[in-house]
């Protein structure tokens, strides 16, 4: 029982170091998502987590996902080692498989989507603010088809 306690702990630290959750209140001129949870992302960590093939993503309710993810190879080998930089990734919740994952790193962005049931989910820089926002796809504000790169 211990052995699962401490497996817990570090999990729960990996996540906190991972994932720092902000409070972040936005002037009114910043085009936001209605309903949105902000964090600090550790990217180091986080490309670590990419490699290693297991990464935790925030959901919208304030929860952690753990995502089976791989490489999705979608440039040729030659075009991989020109721009080894930008990286693209598929995979699961390891809970429910029928939640699938889209990252992309590029330099020191990363950019998630998470295609769950009916939900769509966000998790991405906005406004180059520094900070990730994770929201669903139904709370963009009206007349917002996309976000914006």
């Amino acid at each position: 029982m211990a052995c699962k306690s401490n497996k817990i702990a570090q999990e729960n630290h990996i996540e906190s170091v991972l994932w720092t959750k902000t409070d972040f209140k936005p002037s009114k001129d910043l085009v936001m998502p209605n309903a949105y949870t902000s964090y600090f992302l550790n990217v180091d960590l986080f490309k670590e987590q990419l490699q290693a093939g297991e990464v935790n993503l925030p959901m919208p309710d304030g929860s952690m996902s753990k995502h089976k993810v791989e490489d999705s190879q979608t440039m040729t080998a030659e075009l991989q080692l020109k721009y080894p930089q930008i990286r693209s990734y598929k995979g699961y919740d390891l809970n429910q498989s029928v939640c699938q994952s889209r990252i992309d790193q590029k330099n020191e962005t990363i950019k998630c989507v998470v295609y769950c049931n009916d939900a769509t989910i966000y998790i991405q820089e906005l406004h180059d603010l520094g900070l990730y926002f994770v929201f669903l796809k139904n709370d963009l504000p009206q007349g917002v088809g996309t976000v914006n790169e």
